[in-house]
């Protein structure tokens, strides 16, 4: 009676039986398909799978080695650099979207997308004015550095569109500086802008202005939460400027100097940086403008 080999099912016929073509090349058949790969799908692999055996799979285009009973991955150094550059956690980096100005963000727009990582930078604060009168010296107050917040989010959480705001920059004029806006992506992340500076409104004695606060982590929403620093206090000492009311700093900028001459306040450092306060001595000078936030999109697959 004829019996089967174990792995490829091959009919192998008694010794009493007679040479049967039909069999021979139906063993041929199977001994030639089961060389190399089997190609399948992720839904289709053998339901029988033997030690070793091979399979690509066209719709997810990765090659199994069937071992001690799993299918296990087979990947190339080449596949890993080319396709698996960097891997979070079984997700792969694919590109960076980065917004620079108010957007959407449409994740059908990336049908292979798994998830992202967004970064957020809420925008600066600006500086206040320094007011000039006499022989005296004033300094206004620098304005605070934007917060940093970042979150890794899978794509079943994300929306169907997600509504990205570029925190603004604080605007400097001839009064207290303006506060930076907040960078946010959808409400998922949000950093919130830093704080304008105050107006020093004296040339004479002994006087502070306040300096603008960094936008709070409280206040912002992410996996990483990170304050913007302080601007510093502008002074005068007996109607002498200390030049010292720097302009805070982000994740992303350095703080801004303080200037050491008469003039506007020094428009904060992108991404996200704080003004320098203003110098006046007999002109009044206007406060600097903050550095807008960004947002940054990591995609992966």
């Amino acid at each position: 009676m004829a019996t089967t080999t174990t792995k490829l099912g091959l009919t192998k016929p008694a010794g009493s039986d007679n040479v049967d073509i039909a069999v021979l090349n139906t063993n041929s058949d199977k001994i030639d398909s089961a060389i190399g790969v089997t190609v399948c799908t992720s839904t289709t692999r053998p339901a029988t799978p033997f030690e070793g055996q091979n399979i690509y799979e066209t719709d997810t285009k990765i090659t199994y080695v069937y071992q001690g009973g799993a299918w296990k991955a087979v990947v190339s150094k080449e596949a890993v650099d080319a396709v698996l550059p960097i891997d979070t956690d079984g997700y792969s980096y694919k590109q960076t979207v980065t917004f620079t100005a108010n957007g959407t963000f449409t994740k059908a727009s990336y049908s292979w997308l798994r998830a992202v990582r967004v970064k957020c930078v809420g925008g600066g604060g600006a500086s206040g004015a320094a007011i000039g009168a006499g022989t005296g010296q004033s300094q206004s107050a620098g304005g605070g550095g934007g917060a940093y917040a970042e979150s890794f989010i899978l794509v079943g959480s994300l929306g169907t569109s997600e509504t990205v705001t570029v925190g603004t920059a604080g605007v400097g004029g001839a009064l207290d500086g303006g506060d930076g806006g907040n960078s946010s992506f959808g409400t998922l992340v949000v950093a919130e802008g830093g704080k304008g500076g105050e107006r020093m409104t004296s040339s004479t004695g002994t006087q502070v202005a306040v300096s603008g606060v960094g936008g709070l982590a409280s206040a912002s929403t992410g996996d990483i939460k990170i304050s913007g620093s302080d601007g510093t206090n502008g002074r005068t000492l007996s109607g002498v400027v200390t030049y010292t009311a720097d302009g805070g700093g982000s994740q992303m900028a350095g703080s801004t100097r303080s200037r050491s001459t008469a003039g506007t306040g020094q428009a904060g450092k992108s991404y996200g940086g704080g003004a320098s306060g203003a110098v006046a001595t007999a002109t009044t000078n206007n406060g600097g403008n903050g550095a807008a936030g960004i947002v940054i999109v990591e995609l992966y697959g």
